[in-house]
């Protein structure tokens, strides 16, 4: 099984080098490193190529010839990997040494699953320890577990890309597309297990609440829920799922059947189905006025179906919103 990493970087020289020598110290090394350069004015560039004449595994460096975003940036460093799993990585955390053996092995383990995620704790720019993981966190929130994404933290089979790949917009992370899609898919795999440290140095791209330096709960949730509103994020969802389902309809069967994923197939025509009515249900609940939400938000509670989204907090928040 071949093992490629996909790291995207953009003026990371301060901690670039940390995560490289991580990379070079795994148990299971990489047979390919594919960086791709968002147009970084440091000296990130030049601290890759001398990483790349020091290890045994082939480094392959792209320079963008304009500027990406780091969606878009991701999208070509996954695209251009060759390998059987294809590894996420960010330019300033610390992978632990077991990380790429102990999810080969996983994968192996697994063959129904397309995408997998370990937890990772939260230190400080200096590596100072927090003592808090992003997956014990995502679950203080009283979110489940599709809620934990985290790039960094994931590896995904390359035989199924064309489902994910290209992605659809930017109005969505790389890592949040992804992870919707092998949610939607039945296929996404989490193991409570921190393979490595997640750094926050105040200009992450993640803004995620998810992600903070202090223990959450689920009140801090329903204050950071309480100033959004819902009704543009919801009608952007089933935007998605109907461009998703598309795909799905038109590559689904040429790339899941030949690789004995037709379950997977099947459980993501229902997911859509069921997704898709719950997110029609709630644009009708705040399409109107306040006080006429409370029947018809209740009836969606009652069935279960604010389960696609933050549970209890996001009704309370539906019958409150002005």
């Amino acid at each position: 099984m071949k093992i490629s990493i996909a790291m995207a970087t953009y003026n990371g020289a301060p901690y670039i080098r940390e995560q490289l020598d991580s990379i070079a110290s795994q148990g299971r090394l990489p047979d390919e490193l594919v960086v791709c350069d968002d147009g970084s004015s440091d000296e990130t560039l030049s601290i890759v190529e001398q990483f790349s004449r020091e290890i045994p595994f082939a480094v392959h460096i792209y320079r963008n010839e304009s500027r990406l975003g780091y969606v878009r940036n991701f999208q070509r460093a996954i695209g251009l990997c060759t390998g059987d799993i294809i590894f996420l990585s960010d330019q300033d955390d610390v992978w632990f040494p077991e990380k790429l053996q102990r999810v080969e092995v996983w994968f192996h383990m697994h063959p129904q699953s397309l995408l997998f995620m370990n937890d990772a704790e939260i230190v400080l720019a200096d590596g100072t320890r927090t003592g808090l993981t992003k997956l014990e966190q995502t679950r203080a929130l009283g979110l489940s577990d599709d809620y934990f994404v985290m790039g960094c933290c994931m590896a995904v089979r390359s035989s199924v890309l064309p489902l994910f790949m290209p992605f659809l917009d930017n109005s969505l992370s790389h890592d949040g597309w992804i992870s919707q899609v092998a949610v939607c898919l039945g296929a996404k795999k989490i193991f409570p297990l921190v393979l490595q440290y997640y750094r926050r140095h105040g200009t992450n791209v993640s803004v995620s609440i998810s992600s903070s330096i202090r223990k959450l709960g689920w009140l801090d949730l329903f204050i950071d829920l309480r100033g959004k509103d819902s009704l543009p994020s919801c009608l952007e969802r089933i935007q998605r799922l109907d461009l998703f389902e598309s795909r799905l309809r038109q590559l689904g069967p040429k790339v899941l059947l030949p690789l004995g994923f037709g379950a997977a197939l099947a459980t993501g025509f229902d997911n859509i189905a069921m997704e898709s009515s719950a997110l029609r249900a709630r644009v009708n609940v705040l399409s109107q006025a306040r006080w006429r939400r409370f029947w018809p938000a209740t009836l969606l509670f009652m069935r279960g179906q604010y389960r696609f989204f933050s549970g209890w907090k996001s009704y309370v928040k539906d019958l409150l919103r002005a």
